[in-house]
């Protein structure tokens, strides 16, 4: 038979009031209009350079070892995968073009 104590020990729910000030916050500010324009920029841009990595140059991992040797590997892959979209805008007649995407407000 179990006792008085065991039958209720049950799991407890506590709310961390600061947390859940800083998630509110945190929400308002992804949820207004600049938060948007930055998450959408941030999604474009991250997105497209890792599948620029993937797709142009067939690069799916490191080859060498240790820190100082991946840090070098990745900022050659950087600067070619920059060269790249460089000359694709040069090609493009688009060099000096703002890269940032802008929400419309529409006026009314």
């Amino acid at each position: 038979m179990l006792s008085q104590a065991a039958k209720h020990d049950y799991k407890r729910l506590t709310i961390d009031i600061e947390t859940e000030k800083y998630r509110r916050k945190s929400e308002a500010l992804i949820t207004s209009d600049e938060g948007i324009e930055i998450r959408i920029n941030r999604s474009i841009q991250a997105e497209g350079s890792f599948s620029l990595l993937k797709a142009a140059f067939g690069y799916r991992r490191f080859r060498t070892h240790g820190i100082k040797n991946i840090e070098t590997e990745w900022m050659i892959l950087c600067m070619a995968g920059n060269a790249l979209r460089y000359s694709i805008r040069l090609a493009n007649c688009r060099a000096g073009t703002p890269f940032w995407f802008r929400i419309e407000q529409n006026a009314g």
